[in-house]
């Protein structure tokens, strides 16, 4: 029950606190710093070579090969990026 309990706050967090022995919860949330990083690398190489106004959302999840929703839970809006 502990154990549950230091997962949750842990995740709630977003970050590796709690029961640090649960390494896959500190993997989970390096995937998605890991993640969001890309997706900003991505979108400023768009946004370089293309032009902000002319570099859409769908065109950098689309290059990412992630879905939408991946690409919201990182950032609310295209204008977050800058």
């Amino acid at each position: 029950m502990n154990f549950l309990k230091g997962t949750i706050i842990g995740m709630i967090a977003g970050a590796c606190i709690g029961y640090m022995e649960n390494e896959s919860i500190c993997k989970i949330m390096k995937k998605g710093e890991k993640r969001k990083k890309m997706l900003l690398k991505i979108g400023y190489d768009m946004f370089i070579t293309r032009g902000y106004e002319n570099t859409s959302v769908d065109e950098i999840i689309e290059k990412a090969q992630i879905a939408k929703g991946t690409y919201y839970y990182h950032f609310q809006s295209k204008e977050q990026m800058l």
